[in-house]
């Protein structure tokens, strides 16, 4: 149902052949990737640069690995003529989206959107009855997760590492986590500006480089190490006590 590992698993394998000269390879996972998710394309992003940093910027020193490289758009061109086949509509994905109340805007505007319809009065009851019932009641898992605390807090503790990965991670993998962290920021929903952030977060691994460079630190280790805890059992609860983890 879900498709993150296995699209990590793909767009990391194809930047790797791209790395180690095996085009063919590095151009057919980054075609599952973008057939696996739409957003896989953007790993023609870093196997782009890889060529360039290879070969030059003269196109006819790379030109035949380029075609093998842009193939990797046929992944979702496949996915629409399957669509269309199956439902008779290529875009009834993007349709779909209506059902989340997805409208476009820039990412700016979602942020801020987050923060008007942001909710912490479980907060309140956790402190006023701070027992297991509490913690685990419908009332508090509901607005933990429709409150839009969790998915903001994970947005504003990522722009800065975003930042930073442009000025320490190399740049083809840089603008590729770029890339896919402000894509879902143009379309936030009208009811939860920022459903689903984490779930692409996780995907996002030069992300998770420039945070593994960050935390050479031992005291800023400690206190990520804390928050991971506290994040982990938050949602453990969520879902052991059968409530929607996305």
């Amino acid at each position: 149902m879900y498709t993150e590992s296995l699209f990590l698993l793909l767009t990391v394998a194809s930047i790797y052949c791209g790395r180690t000269d095996r085009w063919g390879r590095a151009a057919a996972f980054g075609f599952l990737a973008a057939l696996t998710r739409n957003t896989g394309v953007l790993v023609i992003i870093p196997l782009g640069l890889l060529l360039v940093q290879r070969y030059g910027w003269d196109p006819r020193t790379w030109f035949h690995l380029g075609i093998q490289v842009a193939g990797v758009a046929l992944g979702p061109l496949l996915y629409f003529a399957f669509l269309q086949t199956v439902w008779g509509d290529p875009l009834i994905t993007v349709k779909a989206q209506q059902q989340w109340a997805r409208f476009q805007t820039m990412p700016w505007n979602t942020v801020t959107a987050a923060f008007q319809q942001l909710d912490l009065r479980w907060l309140d009851w956790l402190w006023a009855d701070p027992d297991w019932t509490t913690l685990t009641s419908a009332l508090t898992r509901a607005n933990f997760a429709q409150g839009n605390a969790y998915d903001l807090f994970i947005t504003l503790l990522f722009i800065p590492i975003a930042l930073y990965t442009l000025w320490r991670v190399r740049p083809g993998y840089s603008l590729y986590g770029l890339a896919l962290f402000i894509l879902p920021l143009f379309s936030p929903s009208a009811v939860h500006a920022l459903v689903s952030i984490p779930r692409f977060v996780i995907v996002m691994f030069p992300l998770f480089i420039a945070l593994a460079m960050l935390l050479r630190n031992r005291w800023l280790f400690g206190a990520v190490l804390v928050l991971s805890v506290a994040q982990f059992a938050a949602l453990l609860i969520q879902f052991g006590t059968w409530f929607w983890v996305a």
